[in-house]
């Protein structure tokens, strides 16, 4: 795996250089630096590199493509999370080399293909094959309707996650009401599907539907109204495991604007203790309070500010994030996420970690 993520790069921007007069290629590099704190452990310091590379185009007027792929590579003097995700359950496909899976691993290095797909439209119709993500959650924090892979709640790097293998069908039957059917492919021959009925009114969405997934089904709802000053959501998954036991799990949220600054206010009811993953060691049942603040300044600054307390003894999390775009392709980031009164150093299973990123945007 060493120098995989550096063949990689030479490889997507070889192949951009190649291409260029035929293809258009976006993305971003970014080049990181901060501390973290494990539990109990002094403070460390660590490096993380990136590279995203995205390329969209048409075939035709009924016929589109996309593909998106990245390389990135951690270190640090002490072992410590992958700044990307980690999936519990593989593509048949596996378009990801990396040696996350050392344990007491100092030095990680990724390369993947995160999505390469087409898409078909015409009329009512919209198919889409192939290595992808699927839409679902309306929540700011956690999305439980959100079924493939969705995007961790406190995840470092806040990109759609790592696509499925599958096929998703779209039939618009009226302006405002569709139904859309997905499946997917897993390594081991498993498949997981999900049915929607997509309502979406003046200002109204309902949104109900129903998932058939590795070890538990869920029949879940969506509705969000949007009014003038205000934005209401709820949504909710009723889950049923093959044990005949079924757990309710639901979030519940408002986000409205003042004085320029965006405020969300959302609680969560975790019925199946993954919600922050790997977080806090709290028990299923838990209920969680989300609070954030986003605000834009003169087009140059962008600051926002997140809470996380957990009402039933887990972790009471603060994610202060501020940016500023330095000209049209550079971007100067620095974010943390500290952990608060915690009486076992810094939370047992939670990490504190406060790093500085400059990104180019091409």
């Amino acid at each position: 795996m060493k120098n995989t993520a550096l063949l990689f790069c030479l490889f997507l921007a070889g192949s951009s250089a190649w291409a260029q007069e035929d293809l258009s290629f976006s993305g971003q590099v970014a080049e990181e630096g901060g501390i973290f704190q494990n539990s109990q452990s002094a403070l460390e310091p660590y490096q993380y590199s990136r590279l995203l590379l995205q390329s969209r185009g048409d075939l035709d007027p009924e016929f589109s493509w996309s593909l998106e792929g990245e390389a990135g590579q951690q270190s640090s003097e002490l072992s410590q999370s992958p700044t990307w995700l980690i999936y519990a359950s593989q593509n048949v496909v596996n378009l990801e080399i990396d040696n996350s899976t050392a344990f007491s691993n100092a030095t990680y290095q990724m390369a993947r293909f995160d999505r390469a797909f087409m898409k078909w439209t015409s009329g009512r119709w919209e198919i889409t094959a192939g290595l992808q993500t699927f839409d679902g959650g309306t929540a700011y924090f956690y999305q439980p309707t959100h079924y493939f892979n969705p995007l961790p709640p406190l995840a470092w790097i806040t990109d759609e996650p790592l696509g499925s293998e599958g096929l998703n069908l779209n039939c618009f039957l009226f302006d405002d009401l569709s139904v859309e059917g997905s499946v997917r492919w897993l390594a081991g021959g498993a498949s997981e599907g999900v049915a929607r009925l997509i309502n979406k009114g003046i200002g109204i969405s309902i949104t109900p539907s129903f998932a058939w997934l590795e070890g538990r089904n869920g029949a879940g709802l969506e509705l969000s109204g949007t009014f003038p000053d205000f934005q209401v959501r709820l949504e909710g998954v009723n889950w049923f495991y093959s044990n005949n036991i079924s757990r309710l799990e639901w979030t519940a949220g408002l986000s409205t604007l003042v004085q320029g600054t965006k405020l969300t206010l959302e609680g969560l009811r975790d019925a199946t203790g993954g919600a922050l993953g790997g977080w806090t060691s709290v028990n299923p049942d838990s209920f969680y309070f989300f609070a954030s603040a986003q605000r834009d300044f003169s087009g140059q600054w962008q600051a926002s500010s997140a809470l996380v307390k957990s009402l039933d003894g887990g972790p009471f999390l603060l994610w202060p994030k501020v940016s500023y775009n330095l000209s049209q392709s550079w971007k100067l980031t620095a974010q943390a996420q500290w952990p608060l009164g915690s009486t076992q150093g810094l939370l047992g299973l939670t990490p504190s970690r406060s790093g500085l990123s400059l990104a180019y945007l091409f």
